[in-house]
């Protein structure tokens, strides 16, 4: 028997033996928590359309969402002012966006990050994005 007869190569028309893990893994994670990465993904894709609106339609967007803590209280919550920083982001405006709200910068960074995490515990199995409770 030859030494090529003995490796382990996939036949001819097949997926390579590496992609099946993947699939096995992606259909494990969509089984078992499929609300909670789709909540999770509509999440981030909402935010996503949301600032793209207030960048093509201000003067719609201005008057749907506003921060329900400034209207009942007057008092300006963390958040306030980071749609504004986002479009200044947009505009390559990096010190107008920190000085509307300096928390611009790590919400920039998990906007960036979320994808590769998603994708990552649904390929790769990695389960990063689900939070593991304590047990009573």
């Amino acid at each position: 028997m030859s030494r090529q007869s003995e490796t382990h190569a996939s036949p001819p028309g097949s997926a390579p033996r590496g992609c099946s893990r993947y699939s096995a893994n992606l259909r494990r994670a969509l089984s078992q928590h499929r609300y909670l990465y789709l909540g999770w993904t509509l999440t981030y894709l909402l935010c996503l359309v949301y600032v793209a609106s207030a960048r093509y339609f201000p003067e719609v967007t201005g008057k749907i969402v506003r921060c329900p803590l400034l209207t009942l209280t007057g008092i300006r919550c963390p958040s306030c002012g980071l749609t504004r920083a986002a479009m200044a982001l947009l505009q390559g405006d990096w010190q107008g966006a920190a000085a509307l709200n300096p928390l611009i910068f790590p919400v920039l960074g998990l906007t960036l990050i979320f994808p590769v995490v998603l994708l990552s515990d649904l390929l790769l199995g990695t389960r990063l994005l689900l939070l593991r409770l304590p047990r009573r």
